[in-house]
């Protein structure tokens, strides 16, 4: 077995795996040096691997920032709105005449007497 570690020519770590050799034998003569950039480099390569990787990568990442951007809009809307609707449950709640204004305008209905006048179209701006 040592005849076939010696011949790849490889790191004190691997020889050191290979052979059997003690481990003092390979942190003294600089193996774990190799080793600590072989696992940076593995490392790196794994970063790089996360990063382009659509389900779970850069690419994801940016989706889920867009659709949180969508979200976060649709949420002001719906916040205005809702102030909106509260403002007008408060006026049909303190108002005795808001709340058959709302109805006839919902309707269209008209008191006896009354015409009804209906405009079609924006005004121009002038």
């Amino acid at each position: 077995m040592k005849s076939g570690a010696a011949g790849w020519g490889g790191s004190p770590a691997l020889r050191y795996l290979m052979d059997e050799r003690p481990l003092i034998d390979v942190v003294h003569k600089g193996g774990w040096v190799r080793a600590y950039w072989l696992v940076a480099a593995v490392t790196v390569l794994g970063i790089v691997l996360v990063l382009i990787d659509e389900k779970s990568g850069v690419a994801e990442w940016q989706r889920l920032r867009s659709e949180l951007s969508v979200s976060e809009t649709r949420i002001e809307e719906l916040s205005a709105r809702s102030e909106t609707l509260r403002q007008k449950i408060t006026e049909l709640e303190r108002d005795p005449f808001a709340v058959e204004r709302a109805i006839r305008e919902e309707l269209g209905l008209v008191r006896p007497g009354e015409r009804l006048v209906r405009f079609t179209g924006e005004r121009s701006a002038r």
